[in-house]
């Protein structure tokens, strides 16, 4: 197939877009280098990759990107460690929804015009931000209460995005719920600011980069935050790759008497139930993502 990667050139898409190409497939990646600034990768050079820098938001460039596309992967997003959760969290879901809305039309432009077979929505475990059932069941997210974070509300919203464009346009979508994603390449975004943890600076407030840190600068004891007692779950991101790979290529998602198959990958349910000791109000929330 022929895909169109947003957000290509973040830690995830790096990951993806390797997996992909590994796979045969051929792929057209989009970023505009806002998160770490600009990188380069070996796969930059690969013969069946076509990496553009450029504005997710830009509906017109984006048409012109998808035009032979058979999938897209809605990467692009801000999306940080638990610093940006306090700093940006306007930008966290006003700048997210600019990009959903132009890759959503962009989207429905290239199903009912071009080629376009499918949208895979990279959505979060943020969206069982709020429940109370653990494990936590397809349709929970429906039934809880909204996500307390502007980004896992965004999420949500994500979601609502593609049910609507395959209600009025029967654009077909598969929704994808990553975990906590580790492995190399992650860097501090630009647009974070520097958190003490104890007496060391966070590197990227993520969890197990600052853990590593700790241990290395010699904080003895370890600084954590919370209590203690919270359990996190993790998914190596060559292993979210794949997932994703396996999404766009399952045959899971066409539509079936108006209903749509959404296949929850990776950690739709492991980590929902974490706890976290709250600093600011000292009692214990569901914060999936927000680490200890």
């Amino acid at each position: 197939m022929k895909l169109l990667i947003t957000g290509a050139a973040g830690f995830t898409g790096g990951y993806l877009v390797k997996e992909l190409l590994d796979h045969g497939h051929d792929v057209i990646g989009i970023d505009d280098f806002s998160k770490y600034g600009r990188v380069e990768r070996e796969i930059d050079s690969h013969p069946h990759y076509t990496f553009v820098e450029g504005d997710a938001k830009d509906v017109d460039l984006l048409k012109r990107l998808i035009k032979d596309c058979d999938q897209l992967v809605a990467l692009a997003a801000i999306i940080g460690g638990i610093s940006l959760f306090h700093t940006r969290a306007y930008d966290l879901i006003a700048e997210n929804e600019r990009l959903n809305a132009a890759i959503f039309d962009t989207s429905i432009w290239a199903f009912k015009k071009k080629k376009l077979k499918k949208i895979n929505v990279i959505s979060s475990s943020m969206v069982f931000e709020s429940t109370k059932q653990f494990p936590s069941a397809e349709g929970e997210q429906f039934k809880c209460p909204p996500p307390l974070s502007t980004y896992g509300f965004q999420k949500l919203a994500c979601e609502y995005f593609a049910k609507g464009a395959y209600e009025q346009y029967s654009l077909p979508y598969t929704i994808i719920r990553p975990f906590n994603a580790i492995g190399i390449g992650e860097k501090r975004a630009k647009v974070e600011t520097e958190v003490l943890s104890g007496n060391i600076k966070l590197a990227m407030s993520h969890v197990v980069p600052d853990l590593v840190q700790k241990v290395l600068k010699g904080q003895d004891p370890i600084h954590i935050l919370g209590s203690g007692s919270q359990i996190r779950h993790y998914t190596y991101a060559g292993d979210l790759a794949r997932g994703i790979r396996l999404c766009i290529e399952s045959d899971k998602w066409h539509c079936t008497k108006g209903t749509v198959s959404i296949v929850g990958a990776l950690c739709t349910v492991y980590g929902a139930n974490n706890t976290q000791e709250s600093p600011e109000k000292g009692g214990a929330r569901s914060r999936p993502s927000a680490w200890g």
